[in-house]
């Protein structure tokens, strides 16, 4: 209950009751806390988890409804069918601009604190965000860039619900187009049927130079696949511990693929493009129905493990997240 009522209203502007989530009624207390992916132990007597999940969360990039900025769209469409707020209709709008933020934000090298004159990262992002800017050059990741290649490209005028997929493949073309004014470096993949396609991944994610040479993978790599249990012919794809020794992550990568891959010419193709340079960044974002009035509990398990993975960016779908934390919340982690 207590998760429930919390998080109808902003974490943001309640991190005063903060210790509501995370300390029970008999002073028995849950062991981790995750925010986007970063772990706070909660057991840990040096520390404050109340203090540490107040930094963690003022570090983010918030967005919200906004009012007064100059008019979407207003060169397409006639006066009465624009806006200048996307109160009440721009949720996706914001919540994809807040996922999208914080990759860019992990993206980017960090600034040296104890140089002068330098903005912060955070300064540099929300510049590309800003509603007030019209030039897709300055801002291109504003909500009028976004509106307007909404419509554009599939009709949609402001001011009625947006599917997340129209934002997220709107966001992955404005990155394409404007990519190098900002973070030319970042690669955005989007999948909208639940499920990652390797090959599309690969061909995002690597370069046109070849990698000099090979690093020979020992025998311990391909022992790591003996005790994978695969029920009934099943695929699935395991992330290996860093520290397996003398592979580089991205041909340890190439090669689970490798394993569980039965189609020939996705095979050659995933060994073909093994043999480049990883670009860069690459951020990826997986539509998934889980569910049709409410979500499906036993996907809960599973849904806490992606969010608690250190690469996490988060969910987009407000409702939903609450309706997950407030059933699975006081077992044995949260997720924020």
């Amino acid at each position: 209950m207590i998760f429930d009522q919390f998080l109808r209203t902003n974490l943001r502007f309640n991190i005063n009751n903060i210790s509501q989530l995370i300390y029970k009624p008999d002073n028995a207390t849950d062991d981790k806390v995750f925010i986007l992916g970063k772990e706070i132990r909660i057991d840990d007597q040096n520390t404050n988890p109340v203090k540490k999940i107040e930094e963690e969360v003022s570090k983010i990039i918030w967005f919200s409804y906004r009012k007064n900025f100059p008019i979407l769209n207003h060169q397409e469409l006639k006066s009465h069918e624009t806006y200048i707020s996307d109160t009440c209709w721009g949720c996706m709008i914001r919540s994809c601009q807040m996922a999208l933020a914080a990759g860019i934000k992990r993206s980017l090298p960090p600034i040296d604190p104890y140089l002068s004159n330098i903005r912060s990262i955070d300064c540099d992002i929300i510049s590309w965000f800003l509603d007030t800017e019209v030039d897709p050059k300055k801002a291109p990741y504003s909500i009028q860039t976004i509106s307007k290649l909404l419509y554009d490209d599939y009709k949609l005028k402001p001011g009625i619900w947006l599917k997340p997929s129209n934002v997220l493949l709107t966001i992955d073309k404005i990155q394409h187009l404007y990519g190098s004014h900002t973070t030319s470096n970042l690669q955005i993949e989007v999948f909208l049927e639940g499920t990652i396609y390797i090959n599309q991944v690969l061909r995002k994610a690597v370069s046109e130079e070849l990698i000099p040479e090979e690093v020979e993978v020992k025998d311990e790599f391909e022992k790591e696949f003996e005790n994978i249990d695969d029920e009934e012919g099943a695929t699935s794809l395991t992330v290996l511990d860093s520290s397996t020794p003398k592979v580089k992550p991205q041909q340890s990568f190439y090669r689970e693929c490798s394993i569980y891959s039965t189609n020939p010419e996705a095979l050659k193709e995933m060994e073909e493009l093994r043999k480049y340079k990883w670009k860069g960044p690459l951020m990826l974002f997986v539509l998934a129905k889980i569910g049709l009035e409410k979500p499906n509990p036993e996907y809960f398990p599973f849904i806490k493990k992606l969010l608690a993975f250190p690469e996490s960016i988060g969910m987009i779908g407000i409702n939903f997240v609450i309706k997950i934390i407030s059933k699975v919340g006081h077992q044995d982690r949260h997720i924020i």
